[in-house]
């Protein structure tokens, strides 16, 4: 192979590889944007975000200590700030909005929405909807139907310590 060739192919892959490099680095960037609203959300109460995930358009945290989950979400220009104090929930439920749509081959579960449902202990105080996923906003799942299925679980071994 001759120093021409060999240019040609640093080149080639190096076309190839760049917009890969740079949505990875996109990415990386905005989950970290996200995370810093969250840190931010709790640190203006002087709380601390112990434990926390970003996908998709959200991040989830959780300061353990003083049981309060936070959840900012941004979608394009739209941003929503979210505060529950877990001392004040009853129960928390995962909101599974889907449907079956008939196929070729069979059924396909379509999820429309995915939200986790907090039920206070104060009866007067209405149900609270934290949304990690609605059809309307995104086309496809990327991981929040197992992000949901954890915090639900994490926040529900928190209610019942």
């Amino acid at each position: 192979m001759d120093f021409g060739t060999l240019i040609m192919a640093v080149i080639v892959i190096s076309i190839i590889t760049l917009p890969f490099i740079l949505i990875g680095r996109s990415n990386k960037i905005k989950k970290q944007k996200m995370v810093d609203a969250l840190v931010a959300m709790a640190k203006s109460e002087g709380n601390t975000i112990s434990q926390s995930e970003c996908v998709g358009d959200f991040a989830v945290g959780i300061d353990k200590g003083l049981h309060t989950l936070y959840f900012y979400k941004k979608i394009k220009d739209r941003e929503s700030h979210h505060k529950v104090d877990l001392e004040a929930v009853q129960t928390c439920t995962l909101i599974n909005n889907s449907r079956n749509i008939q196929m070729g081959d069979g059924n396909n579960k379509i999820i429309d929405s995915l939200a986790l449902k907090f039920t206070f202990k104060d009866k007067s105080r209405p149900d609270y909807l934290l949304e990690f996923y609605n059809g309307n906003d995104s086309v496809q799942l990327s991981g929040e139907l197992q992000a949901i299925e954890k915090w639900d679980g994490l926040i529900n071994q928190k209610l019942k310590s």
